[in-house]
């Protein structure tokens, strides 16, 4: 009882809101360039040698919220503001880093296109919105990683939208790294015209998990709960 009277009240809360599983989760993924289309010198990297690596790295936390969002029959998509770093290279040269662009996790489980078909995707991405000339032109621009499968019936490859970290698996149809540049139209943003593209087919992914250590949170927040008493305990004083 000694040790609870003499806490201060902050830090007693943090103890009762201190998350039990917070973690970083750290992301390698090698793939190998099979598809370069740059014919305007549009894309932040020129041609790349033959069987090119490109690589990304990716940190994210575990406790981001996820805006979810029920599509219908069954059909899920969530969007994950998590990742904190996420960069990437061609052949070994970092290009470019997008940690203060907004990248997003999204995830989607069976969702159902309008041909009938089902989907499930993992994918981590950064995406540039369209700018509308004054003809009505867009330039859309996304680069990214994923996974993704589409059947008749729905490929249970994800069995919910919860923020989890990606897997290979041989049930993929797609496991891929690209980069795009497409045109879209004001008035029919469902039509687009490529510009530019770079894809590379994933031959390696590392998935490595870094509990936050809860002594580093428990420090931190004791040392600002101190701080407001003791500035509480002043401001008495002066009264």
């Amino acid at each position: 009882m000694l040790f609870c009277k003499r806490m201060p009240i902050g830090l007693l809360f943090y103890l009762v809101l201190l998350p039990a599983h917070a973690a970083i989760v750290h992301v390698e993924v090698e793939g190998i360039i099979s598809e370069y289309f740059d014919p305007d010198g549009r894309l932040p990297f020129s041609a790349p040698s033959k069987n090119a690596n490109f690589d990304i790295n990716m940190s994210y936390g575990t406790t981001a919220e996820g805006n979810i969002v029920p599509l219908g029959n069954g059909s899920v998509a969530a969007g994950y503001a998590a990742i904190t770093d996420f960069r990437y290279a061609v052949d070994g040269i970092t290009i470019f880093d997008f940690r203060d662009k907004n990248p997003l996790i999204s995830l989607f489980d069976n969702l159902q296109q309008d041909d009938g078909l089902y989907i499930d995707t993992w994918v981590a991405q950064w995406n540039f919105a369209p700018y509308y000339e004054n003809e009505g032109a867009g330039i859309h621009e996304s680069f990214g990683f994923g996974f993704s499968a589409q059947r008749d019936t729905p490929p249970n490859l994800l069995t919910s939208v919860d923020l989890i970290p990606p897997f290979k698996s041989d049930e993929w149809d797609l496991s891929v790294i690209y980069y795009s540049i497409v045109e879209r139209p004001y008035d029919s943003p469902l039509e687009a015209t490529l510009l530019a593209s770079a894809r590379a087919e994933i031959v390696r992914l590392s998935v490595s998990q870094v509990p936050v250590p809860a002594s580093v949170l428990f420090f931190t927040s004791g040392i600002l709960s101190m701080a407001l008493l003791r500035r509480r305990r002043n401001a008495r004083g002066g009264a």
